[in-house]
């Protein structure tokens, strides 16, 4: 097999839908020795960096990036081998056997678990979770499983964490500027809007906003203090600009019900922590005015850990689908280094009630 590229080399895209079938010019792929081929390479294009991107050869020499729209493996079967070891059988003809014990359930009651040494998501098909909720219940008593990303021990959303951050130079994400596939969006319909940006950083893009809207009034949010200190001296003198140093959640406590019209946001989802993904889409929700929008770039990451914190597009149209209707979901082609192919720019519209 050929030494794996970097990232930003690869130019082939592999698609896997929902029930983890790759997809090639919209068909699904059944054949079982492509699906052995493409499952059984699986790997992530930097081994030292466990949240890069997961790759796979083809056909030993062909390159591609995997675009899961949920889990990269989707167990289609399972089998209970041992009283605690659940062998997962996989398209392809591939299999893993994990522990009882591996599983994590989400907040819709999927199971969820890591596998092989390049750490793989995987999550269960409704067909294969039904066949190991139906072995459990034979039993008369149940595990106990753990909750998928349990809480940290340290929630990152506390201002010293942040704080910390800034000051120890992590700010991978900083780009000095405005995200560059920010100047060929438009912004019509929000000439003269209320306009949040939460998780604003050092303010490049609520700039941007700002300067693309000269009649538009855009709020930028963080909580980290030195991130408002860069963006106060660099950007004061945009007049249709103001600079919070707050927590987000408790900035949302304080707004009225309808009172924006838009939140733009840019790698904030994957910042806060998971288990308060759900309260965040309700606010962002509350506070928009009927047919306001949210849109943003949106990290689409497969590792453990964070932040960043993984996020799939399963996820994020699970929980904007009963407010929200999509109006663009697109791939961002043109990354900024290090961020090759793992940008999703969504645009959502509030629904009338």
């Amino acid at each position: 097999m050929a030494n794996p590229p970097s990232l930003s080399e690869i130019k082939h895209r592999l698609e896997i839908d929902e029930e983890g079938y790759p997809v090639f010019s919209g068909l699904r792929i059944h054949d079982e020795e492509v699906l052995k081929d493409i499952f059984s390479h699986l790997q992530r294009s930097q081994a030292e960096f466990p949240r890069s991107k997961l790759i796979t050869c083809l056909e030993g020499r062909n390159w591609a990036w995997i675009d899961a729209f949920d889990a990269p493996l989707v167990a289609q079967a399972i089998e209970l081998t041992a009283e605690d070891f659940v062998e997962l059988k996989f398209l392809g003809g591939l299999s893993e056997t994990v522990t009882l014990a591996d599983f994590e359930i989400d907040e819709w009651h999927r199971f969820h678990v890591v596998v092989g040494a390049a750490a793989i998501p995987a999550v269960l098909s409704r067909k294969a979770q039904a066949a190991l909720l139906n072995v459990l219940s034979t039993r008369a008593t149940l595990p106990s499983f753990r909750g998928f990303r349990a809480p940290l021990e340290s929630a990152p959303a506390e201002a010293s964490f942040w704080a910390g951050v800034y000051a120890q130079k992590q700010d991978g994400w900083e780009l000095g500027g405005a995200h560059p596939f920010l100047s060929s969006r438009t912004w019509k319909g929000f000439e003269e809007a209320k306009i949040l940006v939460p998780g604003a950083g050092r303010g490049h893009d609520a700039a941007l906003i700002a300067e693309c809207l000269p009649l538009a009034t855009v709020q930028a949010l963080d909580i980290a203090p030195q991130a408002q200190a860069d963006a106060l001296t660099k950007y004061s003198a945009k007049k249709n600009l103001s600079y919070l140093c707050e927590d987000v959640f408790g900035f949302f406590k304080a707004q009225e019900d309808a009172s924006w019209d838009l939140v733009f946001e840019h790698t904030f989802f994957c910042a806060i922590d998971p288990l308060m993904r759900t309260e965040y889409v309700r606010e962002v929700t509350r506070i928009l005015r009927p047919s306001g929008s949210w849109r943003g770039i949106f990290f689409l990451l497969e590792h453990a850990g964070g932040p960043p914190f993984a996020t799939t597009q399963w996820e994020l149209r699970e929980l904007t689908r009963k407010h929200f209707d999509i109006r663009m979901w697109d791939r961002i082609e043109k990354s900024p280094s290090g961020r090759t192919h793992k940008e999703l720019w969504a645009e959502f519209s509030k629904r009338s009630i």
